[in-house]
């Protein structure tokens, strides 16, 4: 890791290398200085992705706050910089700025801790289910009229930034979930998606249920048959890594390696990943030429 010329913690990381893995502990946040990163999940060997970050963005800093083990996987989409920041530099530069700022900052932290607890406690496994509720209160709240933000001029429609903004804030969801799900009803013929004119000068995205009384009744029915895969960016995974290796074979990543060993297991299963080998070799050969 290098000190960079502001004296920050400068690490950086080729194409394809694992910043942390889903269950790292989170001591460490990062911002991106230079290239992008990915966030995703591994779910029934499928590759989810979350989020695609560019510099100036942060991430990791969950853990810090909440103190859980990483929620997901991190890796670099290109050779990227990242600044390193752990827990005593966010405390520091949060003592640092304006009362005002501490007192927010304090607030946010304490909020988040207490919502990741409230997700602990209160578990759900069916993101399909919660959005579709929610969708279904929201335009019922239309004929309350207690949803005017959400209307169009037509007062036909919910328009659909608006939706995503109440659905990303009560669910605590990204947009890229968001959008594979919406994706999935439209598919099912559950909602309607179109472009509106809600202004002389102004098209809008706009959201529409065409039977409200029918909607919960299917959304239940479909339920059953929904994964996170479905309607989501899934990649396959080519290959998987010797800890993913060792729970499908019910045993221990020491035992799968001396299974390699002895040859009980083909030496022509076992992959390295080029661009993390040739990091890893990189590193070696500078720890080495420190030492001389």
């Amino acid at each position: 890791m290098a000190k960079g010329s502001k004296g920050y913690n400068l690490k950086t990381y080729l194409k394809g290398q694992t910043i942390f893995k889903e269950g790292d502990p989170g001591n460490l946040a990062y911002l991106i200085r230079s290239g992008s990163v990915e966030i995703y999940k591994v779910m029934n060997n499928k590759k989810i992705i979350l989020e695609q970050l560019k510099p100036g963005e942060i991430f990791g800093e969950m853990s810090i706050i909440s103190k859980e083990p990483r929620s997901a996987y991190a890796a670099a989409n290109e050779y990227s910089e990242l600044v390193v920041i752990n827990q005593k530099d966010l405390e520091v530069s949060i003592n640092k700025s304006l009362p005002i700022v501490q007192a927010l900052a304090n607030l946010l932290i304490k909020r988040l801790r207490h919502t990741s607890e409230m997700i602990r406690e209160h578990p759900t496994n069916n993101i399909f289910l919660s959005i579709c509720n929610l969708l279904y209160l929201l335009h019922e709240s239309l004929s309350n009229k207690t949803g005017k933000a959400l209307l169009t001029e037509s007062k036909e429609h919910m328009i659909f930034s608006e939706v995503c903004h109440i659905i990303k804030g009560t669910l605590s969801l990204t947009q890229i979930e968001i959008d594979g799900i919406m994706q999935y009803l439209l598919e099912l013929g559950l909602i309607e998606i179109k472009q509106v004119k809600i202004a002389p000068q102004l098209i809008k995205k706009v959201i529409s249920i065409p039977e409200p009384d029918k909607f919960i009744e299917r959304t239940i029915e479909y339920a059953r048959d929904w994964k996170p895969e479905k309607g989501s960016f899934a990649q396959d995974l080519e290959f998987i890594d010797i800890s993913e290796f060792s729970k499908m074979m019910g045993s221990t990543a020491t035992d799968v390696i001396q299974k390699f060993a002895s040859q009980e297991i083909p030496l022509e299963l076992c992959y390295l990943h080029k661009a993390g080998a040739k990091a890893w070799l990189d590193s070696q050969t500078s720890e080495t030429d420190k030492a001389s």
